[in-house]
């Protein structure tokens, strides 16, 4: 058996290298080879080389097996959990004559990730469509296991959301899952690559299920629960996302498990993660979950809770719970709101409707109270 690395670099010198077969220190040598000849004939070894400098400091082993052409297990027991836009899966552990390097994962016959642990998350999986999942399991030499069973998996849809209006454009969505745009095209909202104002289809947007639309900007959220601008660039760090909207110069973000996340201006806390600044990339709305529905007002946010609970940040928010301020870098509940089922924002209104079929709404354009001094915001029934 010949050994062949690469030389070690320190900082001291390379005194040498000792040589290990199966945890047993065999040799130690100058040079960057090794040739065992004490060996049997198709027996697998374990080979660790570790490099030693002057000082007696020695370096991380590099470990090299030898001869190994037994495969693993398979994979078995797979148990999968599933969002529109995501599948998750767990499996017993493989076994092997060495050990276990690590796991492929393959859906519809196309290798789609690896891990090192017993669990993978397919992450951007197109909703409402059936798949097929098998997993192969591989040792250090490479050897491939057979595939595991089959488990088929077929994600839930995504809620299709064709229209959207925004400050002065609009955009629709076909069944076919592209993109129309129309109206004000200043800034370059309608993502065509133009300044022109008549409807007109966006280049390179496909497979999109919603749209979202600001005063001077949209979103899109695809099948697969990626969300993109309106000129087809990606917002990195997103996925299983479920709804989207967009504020003034804000934007909000749901994903499946409950949680919101926010990104762009925050003069005024929009973006509910506890300060002011600006954020270029989405960060989590702090202490808000369990939301089932998200809608963007000119410099507020709302959120509606599974529990029928509205929530409310940015802009006055706070009028609506302690009275003691106007805006809110956080969530605070809108007290008088319950059995909600339904919410929408305008630029300084938001309007709720409850499961009784009632609608209320509240303006958040702060007023004095000119007998008082004090700040008022009064929640009212829609007649």
């Amino acid at each position: 058996m010949v050994l062949k690395w690469q030389p070690s670099i320190d900082g001291d010198e390379v005194a040498g290298y000792e040589i290990y077969r199966d945890d047993v220190m065999i040799d130690t040598v100058n040079e960057t080879t090794f040739i065992d000849a004490d060996i049997e004939v198709d027996k697998a070894y374990i080979y660790k080389v570790i490099a030693f400098d002057v000082s007696g400091n020695k370096s991380e082993a590099i470990i090299v097996v030898a001869n190994d052409i037994l495969q693993p297990s398979k994979p078995s027991n797979i148990v999968v959990a599933k969002t529109p836009t995501t599948v998750s899966l767990e499996w017993e552990a493989s076994t092997d004559n060495m050990w276990v390097e690590g796991y492929v994962i393959y859906r519809n016959g196309e290798r789609v990730g690896e891990s090192k642990d017993t669990s993978y998350v397919d992450k951007t999986v197109p909703h409402n469509s059936t798949y097929i999942y098998t997993i192969k399991a591989y040792d250090k030499s490479g050897n491939l296991s057979e595939e595991s069973d089959a488990v088929t998996v077929t994600t839930e849809s995504l809620t299709y959301v064709p229209l959207a209006a925004g400050g002065g454009h609009s955009l629709h969505v076909k069944s076919d899952g592209t993109v129309w745009v129309w109206g004000d095209n200043q800034y370059g909202q309608l993502g065509d690559g133009t300044s022109t104002t008549t409807a007109t289809l966006v280049k390179d947007l496909k497979d999109i299920v919603a749209v979202a639309a600001g005063e001077d900007s949209s979103l899109v959220l695809k099948n697969d629960g990626t969300v993109w601008t309106s000129q087809n660039v990606q917002i990195k760090g997103l996925s299983d996302i479920k709804s989207i909207a967009v504020g003034r110069s804000h934007n909000l973000a749901l994903k499946n498990d409950g949680t919101v996340w926010a990104w762009g201006s925050n003069g005024y806390g929009q973006l509910g993660d506890g300060t002011t600044k600006t954020s270029y990339t989405p960060v989590q709305v702090e202490e808000l979950k369990d939301v089932k529905a998200i809608a963007a007002g000119e410099y507020h946010s709302i959120a509606l809770r599974n529990d029928g609970t509205v929530w409310v940040w940015g802009y006055a928010a706070r009028q609506l719970s302690d009275g003691m301020s106007t805006n809110s870098t956080k969530p605070v509940q809108v007290g008088e709101l319950k059995d909600v089922k339904a919410i929408a924002a305008g630029g300084y209104h938001s309007i709720a409707l409850r499961n009784d079929g009632t609608v209320w709404a509240w303006e958040l354009i702060v007023k004095v109270n000119l007998e008082t001094g004090q700040l008022k915001q009064v929640i009212h029934q829609c007649r």
